[in-house]
């Protein structure tokens, strides 16, 4: 199951990474600054770094997802 999450940094992408590490599913997390992420994170998620204003990045990060 391919899970994507956007502002994997935010207040609420923060808390749905962690609550799917949890659930043991690995998402894919779209950021600007993949260093922002803690470092336990970024080993266990599959990172896309890009600009969410780029509908060209945002198509290719989400392909072959199944919930945004």
């Amino acid at each position: 199951m391919s899970i994507v999450v956007t502002t994997p940094t935010g207040h609420v992408g923060s808390r749905v990474v962690r609550l799917l590490l949890q659930a043991g599913v690995r998402p894919r997390v779209l950021v600007r600054d993949p260093a922002r992420l803690g470092e336990a994170t970024r080993e266990r998620v599959e990172v896309r770094r890009g600009d969410l204003t780029d509908a060209g990045f945002v198509r290719d990060a989400v392909a072959g997802a199944r919930s945004v």
